[in-house]
């Protein structure tokens, strides 16, 4: 599970939105609706600073779902709490997926108006984007099937390795919520503290995964934890 956590989940994400950061500055964003967009409209294709501002706010939305999605993953895998796969999967099917789909064809469809380089740069930045967060959403649903596989399979992990997991969950969670922050606000220190998270992530990924390796040749670690661990 460690692979699926970690090479799988963790490293596209935490990087692809650190680096995003940098490019983008969004408007604050208001409660989301479930199931639908929350903001955009075919009005606004006619005011293209508009569209593109509620574009935005879309994606914040999309962000703030994705990042609770991985903190209830973390219970489900880490702590074993069963009762929160069904949320993780009702975000991912009733809000992820149908938003992004609806954004980015949104999207597509502004990109076809007349817009300035300007605007097409950031249209295509926030696609992007879109992208990626709903590839969060893929990859914490993996997390929470695998969870739950864990669970039904009854697979140890040694008290080394929750630890491990806790602390690269809490880690990426730190990072994804400073990268969300700096898109939120514009704030170019925050988005470069997020990428000096994610190099630090980096090492903690190895250090943990050579760490699992030993425990495994040990003796420590059971052998069929060794899929779910690295």
């Amino acid at each position: 599970i460690f692979n699926i956590v970690v090479s799988v989940v963790l490293f596209p994400f935490i990087g692809v939105l650190a680096r995003a950061t940098q490019r983008l500055v969004p408007e604050r964003v208001s409660a989301k609706k479930k199931a639908t967009t929350a903001y955009i409209d075919p009005r606004q294709y006619s005011i293209p600073s508009v569209a593109l501002t509620e574009a935005f706010r879309e994606l914040l939305n999309m962000g703030r779902a994705a990042g609770e999605m991985l903190e209830l993953s973390r219970q489900a895998l880490v702590e074993n709490n069963p009762t929160v796969i069904p949320r993780v999967l009702e975000r991912e099917n009733e809000l992820l997926d149908p938003v992004s789909v609806q954004l980015e064809d949104f999207l597509s469809k502004l990109l076809r108006t007349e817009l300035s380089e300007q605007q097409q740069q950031r249209a295509l930045q926030i696609k992007g984007l879109v992208t990626d967060i709903e590839r969060v959403g893929d990859q914490n649903e993996n997390l929470v099937e695998e969870a739950q596989r864990k669970m039904d399979e009854q697979i140890p992990f040694s008290p080394e390795a929750v630890t491990e997991l806790e602390q690269l969950f809490r880690h990426a969670e730190k990072t994804y919520g400073a990268a969300l922050e700096a898109l939120e606000t514009g704030d170019h220190a925050r988005a470069e503290q997020a990428c000096r998270l994610e190099d630090e992530f980096d090492h903690m990924y190895m250090e943990a995964r050579n760490a699992h390796i030993h425990r495994v040749e040990a003796g420590v670690c059971a052998p069929e934890a060794d899929f779910t661990f690295i």
